[in-house]
């Protein structure tokens, strides 16, 4: 049935394929109970049971699959012409997800077949055409099955290796490096084995830090004792004197917090700010981090007896990390961290050392009092190292179980045990001392004029890496430089130059680790090196003198470019552990079958430790421990932008006067210069909109009839205006300028006036109430101060008409007067920034937001307020209709709009004029913040103060405050608020919940999170698609994604993914996609002539003439049990089993079954000349079962289907005759008889001759003539008819009843058209079997047979044959299948010959029911047979060989007899049909010369014997 599964993937048909699949997945076969065939009863509706009606056939609909359709995995696994099943097309092709989605649910399908050309998986072809959506399907279906992630194609590439490679440049700040070596390569179509060079100066921080292996010694960091098999996250938190320490320092000095408590400080943008993880390191009982925090930035954990720890109590066991705080460290910050098995060594800045654990063999740097020999010198707290290093600066150290190692640039100090690693070779005590109990400089001459980079320190060892790139080791008393194996490739002939290209690059050492007795060393290009130093320093012992000799082995070489490893360290045993450019870990390990001849190589591999990406430091230790840090990508944190500040244009616009500079832009012959000029009187910087047309307006001499004209036109507008005030001055009383109250509070003079409502400034102005609302009055000012002023207010700067050039002098003495004015005003309205820039002549800075976010925290600032904002909890907020309507689209709709702001009247209340907006679905601290935020337009930092989620300690419950902000900006479409809402979320976005919070961010407006989120999770896929990270995301966002991805690796391989190659492809083929389509079109014909056959084969059993009643034999439990010869031709020999209620001794085949020797034939021609009829005819080729139908196998993979010639009818069932017993049982007999019986019975006939003996003399004297060619009518074609037995038998009787009349012997028949009974196929791919398997076939064909004349009277064996096992027939679906008679054959006229029908073989239900059957016969066979019936049958198979061989004898002494000199009859082998080219086997004597004629003879064989001459 997979014909379907491929048609309707190709019609594209998703609802017939889905339903294929799941009707296949409620077969009985596929359900657990597969013994049993019964149906599921049905359910009424009153929830009691019914049985099920059997037998009704199920019509079957034209273009759909036949009821009860089973599929197999190997229908799911079959392939194309090119060696892709559909789940490889499914996978390969967009859009195809709910087919992948339909075959995932099958419980057969296996992803993890790969194709024939690459080794591609399912997962492989899904990542590399960037289908996600299908790959998120592959993992969910196989949670468990990791190997699925391991699998490897024919290159060795795993599917995420594949992935990487067509995304490996998404640019982000992961690898700054990496991004910038990217183009020294070529395209990575082209297999990237050119390893990259690594540089070696990469940052190392992260973000997080994972931990796994043994945590025996409790320095893994989590609570309790258990190891880790998989790495997990270390919890870390910052201490709280350092978080009470940066919130005192950040928002201390702000005025709003004066009075309150340095815990109240604290909010959440302290607490829950992510840490920088510096450094780790493991040691054998304790573990130390450093992050980057200014002080108390080492964080301990593990055993802490003896010191070790340094937190001074002795406490025993510290389970987390915790942080060494001052007073125990000064407040200064961790540059480097060295632990030995006891003792802790750090470097802070400025250079100090400072030591702590156990002091036994001097490792600490000083001398510490003992008040006995066996008091342990221990040291608790940190203590700094003085001596020689007091003033030195150091940058490094290193430690080991026994001695401590500090450097600076040029020099080097150790101080320990000193076992010849101490560099001492300056004195002469270099071998006689024993403790070095203070810092001491290494004397080296290869230290002279270099640089140091690098220290290690393991027990037996000190090794240096200069900075120019040399490794030296100090041990054994000595120093050498360890030289490395660095060439490129490895096993090429001595002096061989790169072959495929030249590599100029250089390749040295750059890092240097240790651990044990094991050194490694990572060289530029990639490649690690490890060196044994104590094997080395046995030998050495060995030989008793000379130098060591130190031997480099290299343990990972570089071969492809992702590979290339960026850090390395040595853990127990010496195993590495290593991580890759690309971010995975891999660690050594031993194998566990070690590979002959293959040296570490085969003693080792490289296992990867499972859910780690983006690695950049691993550690380990001797006890089985590791830990590496995780450096995330910084795409959501730097990667989000936020729009400029928009409150200056958006005020600038409510400017009553602000459209008389529109005409008057054009600034010539002003003198005004250019942005870039700093000069004062050419403009602030930035300069606004309109400004150069501002300064020409005031300087020209009617600025008084305009603005009078420009405000009586304002007049009918003023309401919408939204101006609730006016201004005016003393000498010019009748001009009232409008303005907003607001705007004037930016003063706290005039906010604190405003809020009474009336009063005055001496001097300087008053405010007066009106009918039009307040009125306020300078006295004594010049009507352009006034304009200048409001512009102030208004625009943030000023018009600076004092100072401009090519102005007459009197203009300049009154553009003096206008200053000292707006001096005066500025000074008593406590305007200060405008007061100084006035007074020092400079344009003054922009405080409108200041300004602004001071009046809104006033309360005197809301009295003016005109519109209510009614929230949640019955709450309500005031604020400024003006303000808000330009500011927020929401509300200039809800004023303005289509209507005009008219269906507002109606919401405006009897008491006051406020206009109430109705937003209870919001909580009010967060309109709050939106509300703050329309007034002084905060960035990132209007979130500081915050203290949601601090008092829990939960950074889920502040995400959800910002998101709550973000949805109401969204509702209220202000964009920019939305910007700096995501920015915040931005910051805390990992891998844990970036898929969460795609979710809750998607449904807004601005994409910017959306889509850097998108990349986020692209450059992380691995890791969270391997953890199911990814199933909170809807089929929206999955789509996205993968656009997301394939638009990447589009932009990385624009002419290999881009469809310009098929474009031009079609531009200069045009008839390519006609022909394509067409080939499609031809695809879906041939699949649609299969399905039409598999529904033919399974829907004819419904006429096979089985009562409607009962049930077929194929869901019948009863006739499982009976059928057994069905499985002659699958299994190769019957199986003897004992019969119950029957008289036979052997059940054979039950004729309630079609038998496969007899299917129902038609003529696929239905309709004449259809054109499907034809492709069905020529094109249909299928992959059959191997010898599921008896036939030999073919050299291809596919064979193809027989027909019938176009003349027949349509239609031909031939159904055999049912019947009660097996065909092979004699009805006569009415006794069971036993075994012994049997023989009995036997050897009584044994004087007569028997059945056998008759067939056996029925060979004819001269071979057939072969057998015409095919598509004719000749007797070979009528032999293809095959007649029931019980036919069969009443003709048998006939031919004895005719011979018995004539009396006489009668010759056998030559003539061409007729054939004997035994006549047996020569085709040579007849595969040979048994005559047991002959004796339990299910039927015989029906043959023109040949009468013989026996010479003696027949003797009837009984009916029960044995087979040979010596007789071979062979079996084929198109030939004749030979058969045993129990009666000699007699002359009589052949059965009628029947047209000429080809047989359809058995469906795929007939072969699973015959195989059910047959397992069933094999387990009662095996359960109910006893000893004494298994030595019962052994005894009969001896009779019946012994039996056989005298039948033969006989019959060739008869043969010698009557065919004296005649030559030539020999058989071409045992017994079977064939060619005889070798002496004959079954014959009694043969000469010489008959053996000759033996060799020589070819023809047809009856009997197997070879006449003698």
């Amino acid at each position: 049935m997979s014909s379907y599964l491929w048609r309707y993937y190709l019609e594209n048909d998703v609802e017939r394929f889905q339903r294929l699949l799941q009707g296949s997945q409620s077969n009985p076969h596929t359900s657990a109970h597969r013994g049993s065939t019964h149906k599921p009863a049905l359910t009424t509706p009153t929830g009691s049971f019914k049985s099920s009606s059997v037998g009704l056939a199920v019509k079957h609909r034209p273009g759909s699959p036949p009821a009860n359709v089973l599929l197999t995995s190997k229908m799911l696994k079959e392939l194309d012409s090119m060696g892709r099943t559909v789940l490889h097309l499914a996978c390969t092709e967009p859009d195809r997800l709910p087919f992948v989605t339909a075959l995932l649910s099958h419980p057969l399908m296996d992803p993890s077949v790969a194709d024939l050309e690459s080794g591609w998986t399912a997962l492989h072809r899904a990542l590399y055409h960037g289908n996600i959506s299908t790959a998120r399907e592959i993992m969910s279906s196989c949670p468990a099955n990791y190997n699925l992630l391991k699998l490897k194609d024919h290159a060795g590439d795993s599917p995420w290796e594949v992935f990487g490679a067509t995304v490996h440049e998404i640019q982000d700040t992961f690898d700054h490096n990496h991004s910038s070596d990217v183009g020294k390569y070529s395209d990575s179509e082209e297999e990237a084995d050119n390893p990259a060079v690594a540089e070696q100066g990469l940052e190392k921080r992260g973000d997080e830090v994972f931990a796994w292996g043994s945590n025996k010694n409790l320095n893994l960091g989590f609570i309790g004792g258990d190891d880790r098999s998989y790495p997990e996250r270390v919890p870390l938190q910052r201490p709280r004197p350092l978080l009470l320490e940066q919130a005192k320092r950040r928002y201390s000095h702000l005025p709003e917090n004066h009075g309150k408590s340095v815990e109240e400080l604290i909010d959440a943008f302290i607490l829950f700010n992510p840490m920088q993880i510096s450094d780790i390191h493991l040691s054998k009982f304790h573990t130390a981090i450093v992050t980057t925090d200014p002080h108390s930035n080492l964080f301990l954990c593990g055993f802490g007896r003896g010191g070790r720890l340094g937190f001074g109590d002795e406490q025993n066991v510290q389970f987390t990390f915790r942080p060494l705080l001052t007073p125990l460290l000064p407040k200064k910050r961790v540059q480097k961290v060295a632990l030995g098995q006891d003792h802790t060594v750090v470097v802070l800045d400025g250079g100090e050392v400072w030591t702590w654990g156990s002091n036994q063999a001097g490792q600490l740097g000083y001398a510490l009092p003992q008040k006995t020999s066996k008091e342990e010198s221990n040291q608790s707290t940190p203590r700094q190292v003085f001596g020689l290093i007091k003033r030195e600066p150091i940058i490094g150290c290193a430690a080991s179980r026994i001695h401590t190692a500090v450097f600076t640039e040029d020099a080097l100090f150790t101080f320990g045990k000193n076992d010849g690693q101490l560099g001492i070779l300056d004195s002469s005590d270099a071998t006689t001392l024993e403790i070095q109990s203070t810092p001491r400089k290494v004397s080296a001459n290869f230290l002279n004029g270099t640089k140091i980079k690098e220290v290690v320190a393991i027990d037996k060892a000190t090794v240096i890496l200069l900075e120019s790139h040399e490794v030296w080791i100090l041990a054994g008393h000595a120093y050498s430089r360890l030289s490395f194996p660095m060439e490129r490739f490895v096993g090429l002939p001595e002096g061989a130059k790169n072959i495929t290209r030249y590599d100029t690059g250089s390749n040295a050492i750059t890092k240097i680790t240790g651990g044990g007795d094991t050194l490694c060393a990572l060289s530029e290009v990639g490649n690690v090196f490890a060196v044994d130093v104590d094997a080395a320093l046995k030998e050495r012992a060995v030989r008793g003198s000379g130098k060591v000799a130190w031997a480099p082995q290299r343990a990972w070489s570089l071969r492809k470019r992702h590979m290339a490893v960026r850090d390395v360290d040595v853990g127990a045993d010496g195993n590495i552990i290593i991580c890759t450019q690309s971010g995975s870990v891999w660690r050594r390990v031993k194998r566990v079958k070690i590979k002959e001849g293959g040296g570490d190589g085969g003693r080792y591999k490289f296992d990867r430790v499972p859910g780690l990406t983006r690695i950049t430091t691993v550690r380990s230790n001797t006890t089985g421990a590791f830990a590496a840090i995780r450096r995330d990508s910084d795409l959501m944190q730097k990667g989000l932008t936020v729009e400029p500040q928009g409150l200056r244009e958006d005020v600038s616009q409510m400017l009553s006067f602000g459209e008389l500079f529109e005409d008057n832009e054009d600034a010539e012959g002003l003198g005004l210069a250019d942005d870039n000029d700093d000069e004062w009187g050419y403009g602030p910087k930035p300069r606004p909109k309109q400004y150069d047309g501002a300064v020409k307006w005031f300087m020209q001499g009617m600025v008084e009839e305009d603005i009078r004209t420009h405000i009586s036109d304002l007049e009918p507008h003023k309401e919408s205006g939204g101006w609730d005030m006016s201004v005016s001055t003393s000498k010019c009383e009748s001009i009232d300028l409008p303005v907003h109250s607001f705007i004037l509070s930016r003063s706290r003079v005039l906010r604190k006036l405003i809020a009474q409502g009336s009063g005055n400034v001496a001097g300087i102005c008053e405010i007066l109430p009106t009918e039009c609302g307040l009125r306020v009055v300078f006295h004594d000012i010049e009507l352009l101060t006034m304009l200048n002023l409001v512009y102030y207010l208004y625009i943030d700067t000023v018009i600076d008409l004092w100072h401009q050039r090519n102005i007459s002098k009197h203009q300049a003495n009154f553009f003096k007067t206008l200053r000292s004015e707006m001096a005066r005003v500025a000074t008593a309205l406590e305007l200060k920034h405008l007061t100084e820039a006035v007074g020092r002549m400079h344009y003054p800075p922009r405080c409108m937001v200041k300004d602004l976010q001071s009046a809104h925290m006033d309360p005197d600032f809301f009295h003016t307020a005109d519109m209510i904002i009614d929230v949640a909890d019955g709450e309500s907020i005031a604020v400024h209709s003006a303000l808000m309507r330009v500011r927020c689209p929401f509300f200039e709709a809800l004023y303005g709009g289509g209507a005009g702001g008219r269906w507002l009247l109606g919401r405006q209340g009897d008491a006051d004029s406020s206009i109430h907006v109705d937003m209870k679905h919001v909580k009010k601290e967060i309109m709050e913040m939106v509300v703050s935020w329309l007034y002084y337009d905060w960035d990132a930092e209007g979130f500081d103060g915050v203290r949601v989620g601090v008092k829990d300690g939960d950074v889920d419950q502040y995400l959800d405050f910002v998101l709550d902000i973000l949805s109401t900006a969204n509702e209220l479409m202000l964009e920019r608020l939305s910007q700096v809402c995501q920015k915040v979320v931005g910051r805390y976005v990992n891998i844990r919940n970036a898929a969460g919070l795609l979710t809750a961010v998607a449904p807004c407006s601005e994409r910017d999170f959306k889509e850097k989120c998108l990349q986020y999770i692209c450059s992380n896929l691995e890791v969270m698609l391997e953890h199911h990270l990814l199933d909170e995301l809807d089929s929206d966002l999955m789509a996205e994604l993968d656009e997301t991805v394939r638009s990447n690796q589009k932009r990385l391989f624009p002419h290999s993914r881009s469809s310009k190659q098929k474009e031009r492809l079609l531009e200069k083929y045009p008839s390519l996609k006609l022909d394509s389509e067409k080939e499609r079109a031809s695809l879906i014909a041939h699949y649609i002539a299969l399905s039409d056959v598999s529904s033919l084969s399974t829907s004819s059993k419904n006429h096979s003439g089985f009562p409607p009643t009962s049930s077929s034999p194929s869901s019948s439990p009863t006739s499982k049990a009976k059928r057994k010869s069905s499985k002659v031709a699958i299994q190769g020999s019957p199986l003897v089993k004992p019969t119950h209620g029957h008289e036979e001794i052997f059940s054979m085949d039950n004729d309630e079954m079609l038998p496969s020797s007899s299917p129902i034939r038609f003529s696929p021609n239905l309709s004449g000349t259809d054109e499907t009829t034809a492709v069905v005819a020529k094109d249909i080729k299928r992959k059959a079962p191997a010898n599921v139908w008896g036939e030999p196998h073919s050299s291809s993979r596919y064979s193809s289907p027989r027909y019938a010639s176009p003349q027949q009818d349509p239609f031909e069932l031939s159904t055999p005759p049912r019947k009660s017993h097996a065909p092979w049982v004699t009805p006569s007999s009415s006794v069971k008889l036993d075994m012994k019986e049997i023989m009995a019975q036997a050897s009584a006939a044994a004087s007569g001759k028997s059945a056998l003996t008759a067939q056996l003399s029925a060979s004819p004297a001269t071979p057939p003539p072969p057998p015409p060619p095919p598509k004719q009518s000749t007797p070979k074609q009528d032999s293809a008819f095959k007649l029931s037995q019980k036919e069969r038998k009443r003709q048998q009787q006939q031919q004895q009843q005719q011979q018995q009349q004539q009396q006489q012997p009668l010759s056998a028949p030559s003539t061409p058209d007729k054939k004997v009974a035994w006549n047996i196929n020569t085709t040579p791919q007849t595969p040979r079997v048994s005559l047991k398997e002959v004796l339990a076939s299910p039927s015989a064909p029906a043959e023109k047979s040949k009468p013989q004349t026996p010479a003696t009277p027949p003797a009837t064996i009984p009916s029960t044959p044995t087979p040979h096992r010596r007789t071979v027939l062979a079996t084929h679906a198109s030939s004749p299948t030979p058969t045993t008679s129990s009666s000699p054959i007699s002359k009589s006229p052949p059965p009628p010959p029947r047209r000429q029908t080809h047989f359809l073989p058995l469906n795929l239900q007939d072969i699973i029911d015959q195989e059910e059957a047959q397992k069933e016969l094999i387990k009662e066979y095996s359960s109910k047979r006893s000893l004494q019936e298994i030595q019962e049958e052994q005894e009969f198979l001896r009779w019946w060989e012994n039996e056989s061989k005298r039948v033969q004898e006989a019959e060739s002494a008869q043969e010698q007899k009557k065919k004296g000199g005649k030559r030539g009859g020999g058989s071409g082998g045992k017994g079977g049909r064939g060619r005889g080219r070798g002496r004959g086997r079954g014959g009694s004597s043969s000469s010489s010369r008959g053996e000759a004629s033996g060799t020589a003879g070819r023809g047809r064989g009856g009997g197997g014997t070879v006449a003698a001459v």
